[in-house]
């Protein structure tokens, strides 16, 4: 059961921080920098 709900929050934690890397932030003043792992996810514009 345990294995199991961890399981599925990495698949939540995954999917928010695919979502959070092709985003900015709404606020003007200040965005903190994106790691680079995270960086990996972004989607590519062509």
């Amino acid at each position: 059961m345990k294995k199991m709900l961890l399981r599925i929050g990495a698949k939540i934690v995954d999917k928010n921080v695919k979502t959070e890397a092709n985003s900015t932030c709404a606020f003007m003043a200040y965005q903190p920098k994106m790691p680079e792992s995270v960086r990996k996810l972004r989607k590519e514009k062509k």
